[in-house]
């Protein structure tokens, strides 16, 4: 099996949160996290405990924001998302990887052809660099 497959997100935050790796995520990520958790208590399909004790995890593991700047955003998203029809917030993960040159991890079906017909590598679950070794 290919080091960048991840039959599921729990295996993904698992490599995340054992060591070397981070997550590069656009600057709408942490929205989207807590509207999804928001929507799961809400539904009842996870505990308000469940949603917390997630968010503090989340917060544990080496997930950054790259800087995305207005200016590019309507000059570089724009383009991508009526290129592969998709929503400016799914373009945001394919802009992001396209321009770091990193691999993209995602289960949605309309970014993932998209990041594939930009021949961007692939995991199966987020934004994954190498750490740089620290400097001393």
């Amino acid at each position: 099996m290919s080091p960048f497959r991840f039959p599921d997100t729990s295996a993904l935050l698992t490599a995340l949160g054992d060591g070397g790796w981070e997550a590069v995520v656009p600057p709408l990520w942490p929205y989207e996290m807590v509207n999804v958790l928001i929507g799961a208590v809400r539904r009842r399909r996870i505990t308000e405990a469940q949603m917390q004790s997630f968010i503090g995890d989340l917060l544990r593991l080496p997930i950054s924001s790259a800087l995305q700047s207005t200016e590019m955003i309507f000059q570089r998203l724009e383009p991508l998302a009526t290129q592969h029809q998709l929503t400016a917030y799914d373009t945001a993960y394919l802009e992001l990887a396209l321009s770091e040159g990193i691999a993209l991890a995602t289960k949605d079906a309309a970014l993932l052809k998209a990041a594939q017909s930009s021949g961007i590598q692939m995991m199966t679950a987020g934004f994954i660099r190498k750490n740089k070794p620290s400097e001393k």
